[in-house]
């Protein structure tokens, strides 16, 4: 693995946009020398299925997508392109305002989700935002991750299953903020119970 950022920006991303990201990143201390831009292409514009006016972008190009990432060897990727992030978390509804600051991994590679960069000058908290984002990408670049808590989660497909998880969880609700364990056969507030906190 090379020492390499892969940064994968969205289409018509201007030389302006990028500098003032190179400024941040510099800022925070990210070798700038080690970040390698690459413009994500444009999608297709197609209509939603089911809807007469809603127009969605696809993507087919997910393969060389792959190969491209593959190719570079980065050691972390700087995501801000919707595109881009669409590819890594296979989600075709993913923005980047909900993922901001989001850590995902493609192939075994750290992927750093960012804001659009015109949000660190419109909006008044954007550039603290996008500092502490870029801040985030650095530590993964040098392996100083925060330490983080134990989490794990079952996704329940059935009531036994669910059932396992109630016995084997502790609930918190309204009703047992002391922290005392509800009977297992109540089953009313396990929404609560599987929600991470």
């Amino acid at each position: 693995m090379s020492d390499r950022i892969l940064w994968l920006t969205p289409p018509g991303f201007s030389a302006k946009a990028e500098a003032s990201t190179r400024k941040l990143a510099g800022r925070v201390g990210i070798p700038v020398a080690h970040m390698h831009c690459r413009r994500m292409p444009r999608g297709i514009i197609v209509r939603k299925p089911g809807t007469k006016k809603k127009m969605i972008t696809e993507w087919d190009g997910y393969e060389a997508f792959a190969t491209g990432v593959i190719k570079q060897a980065p050691k972390i990727i700087l995501v801000q392109s919707a595109e881009a992030l669409r590819y890594i978390t296979g989600d075709r509804h993913q923005s980047l305002a909900m993922a901001r600051g989001s850590v995902y991994r493609f192939q075994g590679i750290p992927a750093i989700v960012l804001d659009k960069p015109e949000k660190a000058y419109q909006v008044r908290h954007g550039k603290i935002a996008m500092l502490a984002d870029i801040a985030k990408a650095k530590r993964w670049y040098l392996d100083q991750q925060r330490p983080q808590p134990p989490f794990s989660y079952e996704v329940c497909n059935d009531l036994m299953s669910l059932h396992r998880f109630k016995q084997s969880s502790l609930t918190l609700s309204p009703s047992s903020i002391h922290s005392r364990r509800t009977p297992a056969s109540d089953f009313s507030d396990v929404m609560l119970s599987a929600k991470p906190l």
